[in-house]
């Protein structure tokens, strides 16, 4: 009986399961057998097909290098029809040809390969079933929610303070403008100088308490103060610093010494003097910056422009630091005011010596004034009456 594959023998006899696929198939159903078998059978004889075109290629290239023969080729036929005759007298059924070694071990390999193929197939089921779902995702955590922060308390507006373009030095401040006071209230500042008022606020607002219970100066430092730099004071035609002109030098070179704007040693200059340095004051003040006896060294001519300047610019300086900055107390201190000053102490000494009365428009000709290149000397709406 012949069969057209090895699935087809198996259908037909009763051939053991494990006979052909081993023991692991023994329980499979026939039909699922057959389709293995047809598997494998496939496969070999795919194997086959691929040696023997090898073999062809390997018997061309060998004839092709030892040339044709006729005869030996005729021979060969000769004996392959008699074997083929011998064999098909010897035997009922045909027998398969005989393998060569390589084509077996070929074969021997490729067997346990489309069992294992054809298993893996068949248990592709069961492996998936066996497959452990993916673990769950653990619950995310709720995050607890923050306290709500308290909300910060306003802090108090702090007492508007005026503008500042302080710049190499002090005095470069932009005046006054919308400055006000608890105990002095509005600074009065106007663009224009007027006999009373100015850029650096109004003679009352400066002179703050001197007509009452006394003098109560509202806290400024330098660079709160609106000034023009000497240099450019000096460059306009209708300067009133003409007469501070051969000091120039000085007043810059102690002004650098001692941090102080050099106008500002100017203006001190010309309000104390008129910037004549052998000038002796009513109570007996010395020079250009009208400093007293007691601040002079012994032996040294304190007239002298250069001692003079430096001297002053030294006290100024150490009435500045004394008074944490405030510059209104720091001038006022050099020209003899403090706190609590009144009118009537101010001019208490007119009747004895009407010249060493106190300048009640000392700040309004110094800091509207000289400070902004204008002649102090015509501003203030008070006089001495001497």
């Amino acid at each position: 009986m012949k069969f057209t594959s090895l699935a087809t023998a198996i259908a037909a006899v009763s051939i053991p399961a494990t006979t052909v696929l081993g023991d692991r198939h023994a329980h499979a159903p026939a039909e699922a057998l057959a389709a293995m078998v047809a598997r494998r059978d496939a496969g070999i004889a795919q194997h086959q097909q691929y040696h023997d075109m090898l073999a062809a290629k390997r018997h061309a290239h060998h004839h092709s290098k030892r040339g044709s023969c006729p005869a030996r080729l005729r021979k060969q036929k000769v004996l392959q029809q008699q074997e083929g005759n011998g064999d098909d007298a010897g035997n009922s059924a045909p027998a398969a040809p005989a393998a060569t070694p390589k084509k077996e071990k070929v074969q021997e390999e490729a067997a346990p390969q489309q069992e294992e193929n054809s298993g893996s197939n068949d248990g592709n089921s069961s492996t998936e079933a066996s497959t452990p779902a993916p673990a769950a995702s653990a619950p995310v955590q709720e995050q607890p929610k923050q306290e709500e922060q308290p909300k910060k308390e306003e802090q108090p507006k702090q007492e508007e303070q005026p503008k500042s373009n302080s710049g190499n030095s002090a005095l470069g401040g932009y005046g006054l403008f919308g400055f006000s006071d608890k105990t002095c209230g509005s600074s009065g500042a106007t663009e224009q100088v007027t006999k009373t008022t100015g850029p650096n606020g109004s003679m009352d607002f400066l002179n703050c308490g001197l007509y009452g219970n006394g003098w109560t100066p509202p806290t400024l430092s330098l660079d709160n103060i609106l000034a023009m730099p000497l240099d450019e004071a000096l460059e306009d035609p209708n300067t009133p610093y003409g007469p501070c002109k051969p000091f120039v030098g000085q007043f810059d070179k102690y002004g650098a010494e001692f941090g102080l704007p050099p106008i500002l040693l100017a203006a001190i200059a010309m309000q104390e003097s008129s910037c004549r340095p052998y000038i002796t004051g009513g109570g007996g003040e010395l020079g250009l910056m009208q400093i007293t006896k007691e601040k002079c060294t012994a032996g040294i001519d304190c007239k002298d422009p250069d001692y003079n300047i430096r001297t002053g610019a030294q006290y100024l300086k150490g009435r500045l630091d004394s008074n944490n900055g405030n510059v209104l107390l720091a001038l006022g201190q050099y020209n003899g005011w403090y706190n609590g000053l009144t009118v009537a102490k101010a001019t208490a000494i007119k009747s004895v010596c009407c010249g060493c009365q106190q300048d009640l428009a000392y700040f309004m000709k110094l800091l509207n004034g000289w400070l902004l290149n204008k002649d102090g000397s015509q501003l203030g709406d008070w006089d001495k009456g001497c």
